[in-house]
């Protein structure tokens, strides 16, 4: 998708607001809904540490104001998650503000942080890779585990307010956790001389894992490390927000 189509199919989305009720605007929207998830790039993240396969994801790098970016209910399409995948998260830094958009989005701190309860434990290891997010830095953590440790929460897919994970009996599974109680360390050079946490040169497309923290551009940068909530600032007619789904 070209970045003059993202823009018109976004603005036209984004104008439907409005016509909620009416069935001609709700399958248009659907329409565009769908033309946008099938145009998401997959975009490399990772490379597993344990059995050196790359993991991809779908993402949108043209900036905050997609559809893949909404909090309550993002749009990101079917990514196929090798065994080993355990939780994918994520930080931006803002390069000045985000691009508008009439829904509520947290994609994490400005810095990138680790989540000690899952790299205290042997069987998990995790991979920093930053990218592009239009003018922004994002910062992709994946964690990977051999085994799942089957007690371990896993953490909200990144800009999310919810994760999705499968078992053996069961491939569409979801869950959530409260990420403003969750401890965030910003110390990645702890966890890089420790073996637990690898990174990926800023560019480097083979995704050659890293181990050294003395040369890793990710260790000491500065910013909030709180999650950043950014709140719709286009005018909506309605102010009611969606659940991303229902537990049963």
């Amino acid at each position: 998708m070209t970045a003059d189509r993202r823009r018109a199919l976004l603005d036209e989305y984004f104008a439907l607001e409005a016509d909620r009720d009416d069935p001609a605007a709700i399958k248009r929207r659907n329409e565009l809904r769908d033309e946008y998830e099938a145009a998401l790039p997959v975009v490399p993240l990772a490379r597993c540490p344990f059995t050196g396969v790359v993991f991809e994801h779908t993402l949108d790098t043209e900036g905050l104001d997609g559809l893949w970016w909404q909090y309550h209910l993002p749009i990101r399409g079917f990514d196929e998650r090798p065994p080993t995948f355990f939780a994918l998260t994520g930080s931006v830094a803002l390069s000045g503000k985000p691009e508008p958009a009439p829904f509520d989005r947290k994609p994490g701190p400005e810095v990138p942080y680790v989540l000690a309860r899952m790299l205290l434990h042997d069987d998990v290891k995790a991979v920093i890779r930053s990218v592009p997010i239009g003018e922004h830095t994002g910062y992709a953590v994946t964690y990977f585990a051999q085994p799942a440790p089957p007690m371990l929460k896993r953490m909200n897919d990144w800009g999310a307010g919810y994760y999705t994970y499968e078992t053996a009996t069961d491939p569409d599974l979801w869950d959530d956790v409260d990420e403003e109680q969750e401890l965030l360390d910003t110390d990645l050079a702890r966890w890089i001389d420790a073996g637990d946490l690898f990174w990926v040169a800023p560019g480097d497309e083979s995704l050659a894992l890293r181990s050294t923290s003395a040369d890793c551009p990710y260790v000491g940068l500065t910013g909030k490390a709180g999650f950043a909530l950014i709140l719709g600032d286009v005018p909506r007619s309605r102010t009611r927000r969606s659940t991303a789904r229902s537990k049963s």
